[in-house]
């Protein structure tokens, strides 16, 4: 069976700090079969002159202004033309030249799978307890898991044929869009196969760590819009139940 194709998008505002680092990970990538697609929202700090020296390189490149990250994201969706698509953002790069190609033969050996997920690797993580903040475990069982664990979305490749069957990211949500278009496809059965791989060097200082109140109350209007009634208790209990854990030191 052939390899699928896969197409990689980055969106990216003033990002003339991490720009190239990120644009050299996809290019260095030992997997030949990708659409590189940028999509840049009229930077104004020299990140689209960086863009245009790559010009030759990027396949689909995109500058002009744009309505937000998911506006952007789903610009590009439109002009993919793989049978897989990655969005890796502007502050990450990927976790070494062999992770397009490993992921893709995943998907190759399991054909069934429409959401490979693996891990990321934080870097500029904060201090917890005096350690720098790390985290192990990035697979969930159930829309319940992801709703105590949320996950970056750099942890999946993702079947671009699920965009066209359910739908793009829904622009009203200006932070965790991308957490809506999961749970729509954990509510649809897809198929998603974790592994535990890194995918990408990811920036634990993104814009969900510096607005992060904002974050968890469009994550909870979410949870609130998709979940059943069952579930909701569920998820509720299981809250509680953890706050009284750490409360009185129960494992």
């Amino acid at each position: 069976m052939t390899l699928p194709s896969v197409s990689v998008v980055t969106v990216c505002y003033n990002e003339i700090e991490s720009i190239s680092r990120c644009v050299d990970s996809v290019l260095e990538q030992t997997y030949e079969s990708i659409q590189y697609l940028v999509v840049d929202g009229d930077s104004k700090d020299g990140t689209a002159d960086v863009l245009r020296a790559y010009e030759d390189k990027i396949d689909c490149l995109i500058i002009e202004k744009d309505e937000g990250i998911y506006s952007a994201m789903n610009k590009a969706l439109s002009n993919c033309r793989s049978d897989v698509v990655y969005f890796l953002n502007a502050d990450d790069y990927f976790y070494s030249e062999n992770t397009v190609e490993n992921a893709m033969r995943e998907f190759q050996l399991h054909p069934d799978v429409g959401i490979l997920s693996g891990r990321v690797k934080f870097f500029n993580a904060p201090l917890q307890n005096g350690k720098l903040y790390e985290r192990d475990d990035f697979s969930y069982k159930d829309k319940l898991a992801l709703y105590r664990n949320p996950i970056p979305q750099q942890c999946i490749f993702s079947r671009r044929s699920l965009f066209e069957r359910y739908g793009n990211f829904d622009e009203r949500y200006s932070m965790c869009a991308d957490y809506e278009w999961l749970i729509r496809m954990l509510n649809s059965n897809v198929v998603i196969r974790y592994v535990d791989d890194y995918f990408c060097h990811f920036d634990y200082t993104g814009i969900s760590y510096t607005q992060n109140a904002r974050r968890k109350r469009e994550k909870n209007r979410i949870i609130l819009a998709n979940s059943t009634l069952k579930e909701l208790t569920l998820y509720g209990s299981r809250g509680f139940a953890g706050l009284l854990g750490k409360l009185f030191h129960v494992r």
